[in-house]
């Protein structure tokens, strides 16, 4: 049943499948870096965004206590309209830092639990 020609081509069937099996051994090498690497950069991400979100809570309630007073010194005629409206100005800016650093570690936390393999458990149970 065989001839001479069939083992150069199977010969080359077996070098195409080495080769295949190769290719797609690199493959998953690869994407297994990508997301090590992606997990890396999550994890300090996550470092940096708690480091963050300590310091934007303390500046938060730093403004809140500077309008507080600058409100009561308003009241009581120190203090100028245009320092009451400057510091609340920089109490909604402290707010909005805050909640922004707030929501991005939220989204770290989704992207975590992504990683993890529970994102859906995470979300059930919320």
């Amino acid at each position: 049943q065989y001839n001479i020609w069939d083992w150069g081509i199977r010969k080359r069937n077996v070098e195409v499948a080495h080769l295949s099996r190769d290719i797609q051994e690199n493959t998953l090498t690869q994407n297994l870096l990508e997301v090590n690497a992606a997990i890396n950069t999550l994890m300090l991400n996550i470092h940096r965004i708690q480091k963050s979100l300590v310091l934007n809570q303390e500046l938060l309630a730093s403004e809140e206590q500077t309008y507080h007073t600058l409100e009561t010194q308003y009241r009581e005629g120190k203090v100028a309209y245009l320092d009451l409206i400057t510091g609340l100005n920089s109490l909604l800016d402290a707010k909005i830092q805050f909640y922004s650093t707030y929501f991005e570690a939220l989204r770290n936390k989704a992207k975590h639990s992504y990683y993890k393999g529970k994102l859906y458990e995470t979300i059930s149970s919320s």
